[in-house]
């Protein structure tokens, strides 16, 4: 590796581990970037960048929000659109109440009746009515006049990519999220110091946007957490259980979501199969390691049968061990003061060279996402193709200086 590829991966190293500590409510809160990249994003982590993702950190500490708790998180789902930090709109009204002029406010929906007249509604419509918007009004103590707001439903309404308007903006739900993003949108206003910066899902995307409740987009379904009989092995070898889930979603083509539930159903059945894939995992890995002292090759291993979830298959990226006469042939006599077999295996590659991809998505994500249009790999299997991604990364990276 050259040296400015470890320089590089220094610096990474450095931003990543870089941590922030702060007190929420009694509570000790620790934040680093790799934290918040890793577990409180919602949309395309890719694409977060990292001065988004330092801004997140530092309006968490200085609003005294714990994401761990799940009272705020990061979204972000295109180039075009900056990360927003989504809270709820009880943690804004929380927030807001303890500024010391806060008196309260009033908030609700904008109607038109049959005779086309405006009516200021709580929320109730009546037959004949048409929603057209939310209102927010509030008077801070020493204000002379009172703040008032109103927003566009139209302009709000999320839908699908097939134009269909989402569960979430479902006309009998409209009225309850447009009077919230009116409501958001006056707290910000009055109150900047304490809730400026912080949206509410409802606010974030455009017509275009993927539905979010909260937490978890409609399209990826919420996914849940292992079940109390797997766990301990996802524990024991993190990076090894991971590898298996990849691999069970590809060769099922299914979702993460989808894998988590069939598996909490089936917990014995799920780890049936992720042991019968680490044992023929294990026996390939052998495989590949060099010729005993007797300078014989290694007799192949049988692997094990396929496991019973449609039998996950080794990843790509791991061959499968030949077999016949000529699987094994002798391996030539090293000559004396030759260097020893090298001990790093394809696998132990495979590792290092996925690592140094998740770094470059981390800190040149753009770059990382023209190099695969460049080269067409968009899921590399191997080592040459991890080669040739990242070399035309840091060819882009040259370019672009």
């Amino acid at each position: 590796m050259s040296e400015e590829r470890k320089e590089y991966k220094a610096q990474v190293v450095q931003f990543n581990d870089r941590a922030i500590t702060y007190t929420v409510a009694g509570q000790e809160v620790r934040l680093t970037p790799q934290m918040v990249r890793q577990y409180l994003v919602t949309g395309n982590r890719d694409l977060v960048t990292d001065q988004e993702i330092v801004y997140f950190m530092n309006i968490c500490r200085a609003r005294s929000l714990n994401p761990f708790n799940k009272e705020c998180y990061l979204i972000k789902y295109t180039q075009a659109e900056s990360a927003a930090i989504i809270v709820s709109i009880e943690k804004l009204r929380m927030v807001a109440r303890q500024s010391q002029d806060c008196v309260g406010w009033e908030k609700g929906i904008i109607v038109q009746k049959k005779d086309g007249e405006l009516r200021y509604s709580k929320g109730l419509i009546l037959d004949g009515e048409i929603l057209l918007g939310g209102y927010f009004k509030a008077k801070p103590k020493g204000w002379e006049t009172p703040f008032e707001l109103e927003v566009n439903l139209k302009g709000y309404v999320k839908k699908t990519k097939d134009g269909n308007v989402t569960r979430f903006w479902n006309p009998d739900n409209q009225p309850t999220m447009i009077a919230k993003v009116a409501e958001a949108q006056g707290l910000r206003t009055v109150w900047p110091e304490k809730v400026q910066g912080l949206y509410i899902q409802e606010e974030v995307g455009s017509a275009e946007a993927i539905d979010v409740d909260f937490h978890h987009s409609e399209e990826t379904k919420e996914i849940p957490v292992w079940c109390d009989e797997i766990q301990p092995t996802i524990d024991a070898d993190p990076e090894k259980f991971e590898r298996f889930v990849a691999a069970t979603i590809q060769a099922n083509r299914t979702t993460e979501a989808d894998l988590r539930t069939a598996a909490n159903a089936d917990p014995e059945k799920f780890l049936t199969a992720y042991l019968a894939w680490a044992q023929k995992q294990a026996a390939e890995k052998r495989e590949r390691k060099p010729r005993s002292d007797k300078g014989q090759p290694r007799k192949p291993q049988p692997a094990p049968d396929d496991s019973p979830m449609a039998g996950p298959p080794p990843p790509m990226d791991v061959p499968e061990p030949a077999t016949g006469p000529q699987a094994d042939p002798p391996a030539p006599e090293r000559q004396p003061g030759e260097d020893e077999p090298s001990l790093l295996s394809d696998e132990l590659l495979l590792d290092e060279r996925r690592a140094e991809l998740d770094e470059l998505k981390r800190t040149h994500r753009y770059y990382v996402l023209e190099a695969m249009k460049r080269t067409g790999i968009a899921h590399p299997m191997t080592v040459d193709a991890y080669d040739e991604l990242i070399r035309q990364v840091w060819l882009i990276v040259q370019e672009k200086k």
